[in-house]
């Protein structure tokens, strides 16, 4: 168990890591954006993302889908949007990864209803600590997409006012994610 633990908290964290994009100012280290760009996970997944969002090459090589997220208003900070695969995980062991990442605040975990793959959501609002230096007053959505022998597990975390404008469209994306036949 411990070692099963010791996976998922490993393959969480480089996900998680302080070398991603920085979520409190546009990234100058990321690669360059590109509407154009077909990340790994569509090899795998059907999605479709509003238009606004850039894909970007993954910065770390456990990200299968990275995108960046303008702020609706244009007055916050972008958010960062993550996807990575892998074997199914205990979902508790999950949602409290998250919310260490968010300083320990609460979790509102939900089933999303008419989604095509059973998915989850995870919202938090609090102090993330994934990026250095930690992003205050941020919000995390975290979804997690079963899809079979590998689910899925996305996160989208930023400012909060940059999340929290897009959460319906994120819900909506999350409802149309399917494994590819």
């Amino acid at each position: 168990m411990k070692t099963a633990l010791s996976t998922i908290l490993l393959a969480l964290a480089l996900g998680c890591s302080k070398n991603g994009p920085a979520t409190s100012a546009p990234s100058t280290a990321t690669a360059p954006a590109s509407k154009e760009f077909r990340p790994p996970a569509r090899e795998f997944l059907n999605y479709k993302t509003p238009p606004e969002w850039i894909s970007e090459e993954p910065t770390e090589p456990m990200r299968k889908a990275q995108y960046r997220i303008p702020d609706k208003k244009g007055k916050a900070a972008p958010a960062v949007l993550t996807f990575f695969g892998m074997a199914p995980q205990n979902e508790e062991t999950i949602v409290d990864y998250w919310r260490e990442k968010m300083g320990g605040a609460d979790a509102s975990v939900t089933k999303i209803q008419g989604a095509a793959s059973p998915t989850t959501l995870v919202d938090i609002t609090g102090e993330y600590t994934g990026e250095r230096p930690p992003v205050a007053n941020a919000r995390f959505l975290g979804a997690i997409v079963e899809t079979g022998q590998r689910n899925w597990y996305l996160k989208f975390v930023g400012p909060a006012d940059t999340v929290s404008g897009w959460k319906d469209a994120f819900v909506e994306m999350l409802k149309g994610v399917r494994p590819l036949e």
